[in-house]
């Protein structure tokens, strides 16, 4: 029995230790000094868009419920840029708080961008961006400069960096140093590529705070020193 443990805890530890596509991760210096007139970093950038739908349950868990679909409901997607090469993009849909849907109703009152910047901020401020040490990247990473070109490597997920781990590297052009065009979302695990069109416009914001970065806590481990 305690050979069958110790086999086991080998397993699992040797594939925790097998970290997603880590030879194409793009590890910047140690001593790597961000350039300012380059792209700014004291804010963060956003994307605005309006998504397809929300929607919610009247009785939900009961029966009949009642599902009520709410359309034109405006979005952010945020990048922070730091000075030492890290990275932070949420990838997802999270700053919305237009649908109450204890009340199944939609309010239009919060269904501004002026709205969903000021959610993020009140997040950055006083949640922290990843404040669990344990898990590693969680939509984190690194970026990379090549003349107009950023390179931006994303860890998305929950959990332990482990081989399944989704790493998506997002590139663009540089327009201005206030502004980033990204082209193409990359999964590294699968070589799959989207391509488009989404422009991230700066904003200055001094609450952003530090975040918890893997990649450049373990450089060893990515091939940098």
């Amino acid at each position: 029995m305690k050979t069958l443990v110790k086999i086991l805890s080998i397993i699992i530890l040797t594939g925790c230790n097998k970290y997603p596509a880590k030879h194409l991760i793009k590890v910047p210096s140690i001593n790597y000094s961000h350039d300012q007139s380059i792209l700014k970093t004291n804010g963060y950038y956003r994307f605005k868009y309006v998504s397809e739908g929300g929607n919610c349950y009247i009785n939900y868990g009961s029966k009949p419920q009642t599902k009520k679909v709410f359309y034109n409901i405006k979005q952010i997607k945020t990048i922070v840029l730091y000075n030492n090469g890290a990275a932070y993009h949420s990838g997802r849909n999270g700053y919305s708080n237009a649908i109450n849907y204890e009340d199944c109703i939609f309010l239009d009152s919060l269904n501004t961008y002026e709205q969903l910047e000021a959610n993020f901020e009140n997040r950055a401020i006083k949640s922290g961006l990843n404040l669990e040490e344990d898990y590693g990247w969680y939509d984190t990473g690194v970026f990379s400069i090549n003349k107009d070109e950023i390179t931006i490597q994303i860890f998305h997920g929950a959990g332990w960096v482990q081989a399944g781990s989704s790493v998506l590297e997002y590139r663009g052009q540089i327009v201005n140093n206030q502004l980033i065009r990204i082209k193409q979302i990359k999964n590294l695990e699968d070589d799959s590529i989207d391509f488009v069109n989404m422009d991230f416009e700066f904003k200055e914001f001094d609450g952003i705070q530090p975040v918890n970065n893997y990649i450049l806590r373990n450089r060893e481990k990515f091939g940098m020193k």
